[in-house]
């Protein structure tokens, strides 16, 4: 298998999860979105007026599928 080949299969199980945590309506606290993000809370209040970074709804949560595709994109930026 190339490399090539393992990456498309990668997006493919990445968009599925996507759609999956989308559907279901999964959502992360401020505290599981410093953890994933490996930030403290200060730097997750700059970074949520950064343009482009995912909002949290009116609740304070984020949709687990939003933050899975600004990270897809965060990184495709990188690559």
């Amino acid at each position: 298998m190339t490399n090539a080949e393992i990456i498309q299969r990668l997006e493919l199980l990445t968009d599925a999860i996507n759609a999956l945590t989308q559907a279901m309506g999964v959502r992360l606290t401020r505290a599981q979105m410093c953890e994933r993000l490996k930030i403290s809370r200060n730097t997750m209040t700059k970074r949520v007026k950064e343009p482009g970074f995912p909002l949290p709804d009116k609740h304070g949560f984020w949709f687990l599928a939003d933050v899975m595709q600004w990270e897809r994109n965060s990184s495709k930026g990188r690559s």
